[in-house]
């Protein structure tokens, strides 16, 4: 019975088309950058460019404390963990977005994992120190 209401419900839902679906959403700005100081401390957000993952894609630098803010683009392994088998394509495409922008990036603060030096990130996509 349960089985039977779900399908109805499913039957009911009305898929909006992809232009349509396009037309109604708003556009996102690619080339973000927005930096607030507050005389002595700077916080800057920056689009990730080419992210695979998602073209919104933001990081947060905080240049005083040379600490990177990102989620979903690198997750540092455990502590003496080996580099991983296969290198993660959105982790290059990060440390590339770092080079771009010139960040003098020290700390990374991954949302899904504890706080690493920027060497963890080198270490797993086999760059060099």
């Amino acid at each position: 019975m349960k089985d039977a209401a779900i399908l109805r419900h499913r039957a009911k839902v009305q898929l909006i088309p992809d232009e349509e679906l396009e037309r109604r959403m708003p556009r996102r700005e690619t080339n973000l950058e927005i930096v607030m100081n507050d005389g002595t401390r700077a916080v800057e957000i920056h689009h990730v460019a080419g992210n695979n993952h998602e073209d919104g894609m933001l990081m947060v630098y905080l240049p005083k404390e040379k600490l990177l803010i990102q989620a979903d683009m690198f997750s540092p392994a455990p502590p003496n963990a080996p580099p991983p088998a296969a290198v993660n394509p959105n982790t290059v495409n990060l440390a590339d977005n770092i080079a771009r922008l010139g960040l003098a990036v020290e700390q990374h603060l991954p949302l899904h994992g504890r706080i690493v030096p920027m060497a963890e990130l080198n270490k797993a996509i086999g760059r060099a120190q």
